[in-house]
């Protein structure tokens, strides 16, 4: 029935409008401007959508409204509007704006408020030539007097008024020169004010894109009235990134995860107090996989034509490959015809294929380009720590972390600051964890556990009678001590690295491991493919563990081994 009574009421305007003769739209839809403000936005990692909203007037029938001063970098395929009341949106376009405008309040302000401190300096100045005119005048005339009476013109000066003339101009002199003094002051400050606000303005305009266009509705109503009206669109120039603060107890029982984004936006209007969320779905990229091609081998005489046939081959199959990685390396333009709509977007998103933070308190995030922090949510780990230690490279231990991610949240890839009670202990990255995943964190060395690593031995035995085969034999012993009551028992997971081989006539072998190092299955793949020997070590307070290794490299005598420590 709606969809009939809006047919019946645009036939009856044209019919009506075709029996007086004039143009239907023109008399049924006058222009008006609709001022709207951004009340949310939705930050994806490399844009942004925008939802603005106004209270819009109507009368019986069409009217016509226009959005103006929205920025050029608009995407508009994805302008979407709705009407909120008795009204129905029966027309939208996306026009060039006659003349830019920026729809930066701040940039506004700044720009008026140049204006206003260069007339204030130029005010100045006009004052300070009058000083120095003053000054020049009291110059020529303090000159002019001593000349005169000098020359003895007047035949009978008054001593008096002599003195009193002298201490006249001297007095008005200091005064001048006072005056000079407090001008170039006043001037000095003026100008070092428009030097911040135009660096301010430049900054702000560096990252501005003027913004040249505006959105024309059409809304359709049976009776005079006011409705809200949304309009939706995506926007380049925005983006966002997690930052983490981990804040663990100086027991390192527990830690808080602190959630920070990290957001900045260059899209030429400010986003003043508007409801904030952060999106991980990446709407530019596309919904569907790349479509793959075949990919064709042709077969060739090997008698005759080997050389350009099996050329043409190639050249089949490179083109075949280049098709397939550049339609997997595409991503549609904003606006490029299959761009996706908002309602896909949202659609991914409702699916669980991508995670949102809506931010519970109004933001700020003016368009200056520049980073700004927002917290986004806190979560609390339960940590169980353990010591990590490698001597080789490292003299301490490092207490390490493998809590599982309760947070109710996928945890985002992206770099933390790390803090132990009071103390800051360094910075890492949180590794991207879903949830019930069990992440790893690292929270800095502890000063309680001491490592100490001596080389006992390095030495190379020629072939001899009973050998044949030149042999280095490397030896070291490993100290770790828990010196410190606070650390109370640990556990300390010491990993120190051997020759590995990648030729079958050079074969490393292990003599002595006191105490024996670690086996498994993951354990044994580490010590294969990347030479690697673990041992754990649980220490009391005051406890003192030593590991003793000894390995040897063999090789024949006339192959140069590379890599090797001599």
């Amino acid at each position: 029935m709606e969809a009939i009574r809006t047919c019946v009421a645009l036939l009856g305007l044209s019919f009506a409008a075709t029996a007086l003769g004039q143009n239907p739209a023109a008399e049924a839809a006058p222009q008006r401007l609709l001022g709207t403000s951004i009340r949310d936005v939705t930050v994806y990692p490399a844009e942004a959508l925008i939802t603005r909203t106004a209270r819009a007037a109507v009368s019986r029938g069409v009217t016509r409204y226009e959005i103006t001063g929205l920025p050029l970098g608009l995407n508009d395929d994805s302008v979407k509007l709705k009407a909120i009341g008795p009204a129905t949106v029966v027309g939208v376009e996306v026009l060039s704006a006659g003349e830019p405008k920026s729809p930066s309040k701040t940039i506004e302000d700044l720009r008026q408020q140049l204006k206003a401190k260069q007339a204030e300096l130029k005010a100045i100045q006009s004052q300070m030539e009058v000083t120095r005119s003053t000054r020049a005048f009291l110059e020529s005339l303090r000159s002019d007097s001593a000349k005169t009476f000098s020359q003895g013109v007047l035949a009978a000066p008054d001593p008096n008024k002599w003195g009193e003339t002298i201490t006249f101009l001297e007095k008005a002199l200091r005064s001048n020169v006072a005056e000079a003094r407090q001008h170039e002051e006043q001037a000095a400050r003026v100008e070092a004010e428009i030097a911040e606000i135009q660096q301010k303005l430049g900054e702000r305009e560096a990252g501005l894109r003027v913004p040249t266009k505006t959105v024309a509705l059409e809304l359709l109503s049976d009776a005079a009235g006011e409705v809200d009206v949304q309009l939706d669109y995506l926007i380049g120039g925005a983006g966002w990134s997690p930052l983490y603060d981990v804040r663990a107890a100086s027991n390192l029982g527990d830690a808080n995860l602190l959630m920070q984004a990290h957001v900045s936006q260059k899209t030429g209007e400010d986003w003043s107090g508007v409801n904030l969320t952060f999106s991980t779905a990446k709407p530019e990229r596309g919904a569907a996989p790349p479509r793959l091609t075949p990919m064709v081998l042709t077969g060739a005489d090997m008698r005759r034509g080997r050389g350009s046939e099996l050329s043409a081959g190639k050249t089949i199959l490179a083109d075949r490959v280049a098709a397939v990685e550049s339609e997997s390396s595409m991503e549609p333009s904003a606006g490029a015809p299959g761009a996706p709509s908002l309602r896909r977007d949202a659609e991914v998103s409702a699916s669980g294929l991508a995670t949102q933070f809506r931010v519970p308190r109004p933001e700020t995030v003016p368009a200056d380009g520049r980073p700004h922090r927002v917290r986004v949510t806190e979560a609390k780990l339960a940590l169980a720590p353990a010591h990590v230690a490698v001597p080789v490279r490292a003299n301490r231990a490092f207490v390490r972390a493998k809590p599982k991610n309760t947070s109710g949240f996928p945890i985002l890839a992206g770099p933390a600051q790390v803090f132990v009670g009071n103390d800051f202990a360094g910075r890492i990255t949180v590794p991207e964890t879903l949830q019930g995943e069990e992440m790893t964190l690292y929270m800095g060395a502890d000063p309680g556990i001491t490592i100490e690593r001596k080389q006992d031995k390095a030495n190379r035995e020629a072939p001899g009678f009973l050998q044949s085969r030149v042999k280095w034999t490397y030896g070291y012993r490993i100290t770790v001590k828990n010196v410190s009551a606070a650390t109370g028992p640990a556990t300390v997971e010491v990993t120190e690295p051997i020759y590995v081989s990648r030729d079958d006539r050079i074969r490393v072998e292990i003599e002595k491991s006191q105490p024996e190092f670690l086996r498994g299955e993951k354990e044994d793949k580490a010590r294969e493919t990347e030479g690697l020997l673990q041992w754990r070590l649980a220490l009391k307070p005051g406890e003192e563990r030593t590991i003793e290794l000894v390995y040897t490299v063999t090789a024949p005598e006339d192959l140069s081994v590379m890599g090797l420590e001599r």
